[in-house]
């Protein structure tokens, strides 16, 4: 007796199978890749809030001055920077142990590692505060620059006045500080651009966010809105 006939697969059905298991793994790993992201930049933007919370109390304790961005201690024997002051108004376990949580943005930390072939990219802030609020100084052996502090009071524009962003320098410098080159050079780091926090403590995206270095935006533009 001859047993039932068995009809296998032919090669094209069987490339066929291939192609369509195919296109559901490319369609799920991108699927998934878009959810990470989104979830980065949601990440992002609560960082920036806790971030605008420690530097207001920070604010309320020292006369409503803004932290300076990076300076030389009084006795010129350690630097000072704004990260560090503020870190014991943050929500974390031991605001001495760093890198604090909040001042990790997710994606760009990402893409340090990557691109840097240091092992200090995640642990130094990539968050840069605006470096028209608070002073500056490149080396011990070099002046304070802009050589002013800055107060609540003396912003005019709170709304539009940039506060801090995750596009500033940061990641490989202990000074993360934001301006217009920094934002130019690095440019969006989420979905639909990149994360700013205002002075008044609202968190925006922008896309093409190198528009801030330029007309109206840049600094003595008719938008400008870096200057306090």
């Amino acid at each position: 007796m001859k047993g039932p006939n068995r009809a296998g697969f032919s090669l094209v059905e069987l490339l066929a199978g291939i192609a369509i298991i195919a296109i559901l793994v490319a369609i799920l790993i991108m699927t998934t890749t878009k959810v990470r992201l989104y979830a980065d930049a949601t990440t992002c933007t609560s960082n920036l809030r806790q971030i605008h919370g420690g530097i207001m109390a920070y604010a309320q304790d020292h006369d409503g001055q803004f932290p300076d961005l990076m300076v030389r201690n009084e006795q010129g024997t350690a630097w000072v920077q704004w990260w560090k002051v503020i870190a014991g108004y943050l929500e974390a376990p031991n605001p001495n142990l760093f890198p604090l949580p909040c001042m990790q943005c997710p994606a760009t930390t990402e893409i340090a590692i990557e691109r840097l072939s240091v092992s200090i990219a995640d642990i130094l802030p990539n968050y840069g505060m605006n470096d028209q609020l608070g002073r500056y100084q490149y080396n011990p052996n070099n002046p304070v620059i802009p050589g002013q502090t800055v107060t609540l009071s003396t912003v005019i524009d709170p709304a539009n006045t940039l506060l801090v962003g995750d596009v500033g320098v940061g990641a490989t410098s202990t000074c993360a500080f934001m301006n217009k080159s920094s934002v130019a050079f690095q440019g969006d780091k989420h979905p639909g651009g990149s994360n700013l926090l205002w002075v008044d403590g609202h968190v925006s995206r922008w896309e093409g966010v190198e528009r801030l270095g330029q007309a109206p935006y840049h600094i003595g533009g008719e938008k400008d809105v870096w200057s306090p």
